[in-house]
């Protein structure tokens, strides 16, 4: 998060914190049992935002030591395929983790494909068992995304308990687990979303932000409420001549930049903390 000139330095020492307790246990996985963890990564299409997050995943993978085997399909694939595929999957016993690269283009079914996989494999905490079992604190394999972001406001030391949370994106990959996660954590939590009256109000009055739309400069500078913490997960590809021209990166040659859900410059002003995008949320 950016609070002082140390704000990277503390972010990278966090990440270099889990990545040793993830290799650590690991390692130790492999000495005991001689199991190599291997992660299956089913793809659809080719998202250019999709393959930036599998190469994410490629690269941590690598530093913690488990192995990634990635199934890529064209568009035109027909989900029966797919669905063969994942049922082989869940019966090897090489694979002990499955994930379904989200967003599915039109047409396939992402509810009946995260279903598909064995909730015990279920890596991304998509499957209904698990995300029931959030809603009665009692998550199994918690979704990856709200459990960072959960991490990553417990290694800065804040108590969750009685904050006003204003969550902007209710989809299930993040929106709706975070509400339930927060809730069981004793936050008092606002979930909304495009058909929501009056966003700027339900952001203004929040002690914590959290943002997971994909739409950049959604949320204003100017919202956010004095000493606030903003945790932005949006992810979206701009370029120079789109809407505001400060959005263009010099040091790209392409004029493309990776940028959030949340006016940065202008929410500097006001927060006491803020996640860069990139940089933040799941961009280690």
């Amino acid at each position: 998060m950016e609070r002082c000139s140390q704000s990277n330095e503390k972010n990278d020492s966090i990440t270099r914190k889990l990545i040793v307790e993830l290799k650590d246990g690991i390692n130790y996985l492999k000495k005991s049992t001689g199991i190599v963890p291997r992660l299956a990564v089913l793809q659809v299409g080719d998202r250019e935002d999709s393959n930036l997050y599998i190469k994410m995943k490629e690269n941590m993978a690598k530093k913690i030591g488990v192995e990634i085997s990635k199934y890529k399909f064209n568009e035109d694939v027909h989900q029966r395929k797919i669905f063969s595929l994942i049922n082989s999957l869940n019966l090897d016993p090489n694979i002990h983790g499955i994930i379904v690269q989200l967003p599915l283009p039109n047409g396939f079914s992402e509810f009946e494909l995260t279903e598909a996989i064995d909730c015990i494999k279920d890596v991304d905490g998509f499957h209904s068992s698990n995300l029931t079992r959030i809603t009665k604190n009692c998550v199994f394999n918690p979704p990856c995304t709200p459990s960072g972001i959960i991490r990553l406001l417990s290694e800065y030391n804040i108590d969750l308990e009685g904050k006003l949370v204003t969550i902007v994106g209710r989809s299930s990959v993040v929106g709706i687990p975070l509400f339930h996660m927060l809730s069981n954590l004793n936050a008092t939590v606002t979930l909304c979303h495009s058909k929501t009256r009056d966003l700027e109000s339900m952001v203004k009055m929040a002690d914590i932000v959290i943002s997971a739309v994909g739409k950049p400069a959604l949320i204003k500078g100017h919202w956010i409420k004095p000493g606030a913490i903003v945790v932005d997960v949006g992810i979206s590809y701009v370029d120079g001549i789109l809407q505001n021209a400060r959005l263009k990166d010099s040091s790209k040659k392409s004029g493309k930049r990776i940028v959030g859900d949340v006016d940065f410059e202008n929410a500097l002003k006001n927060v006491s903390l803020i996640t860069p995008v990139p940089g933040g949320v799941g961009n280690h």
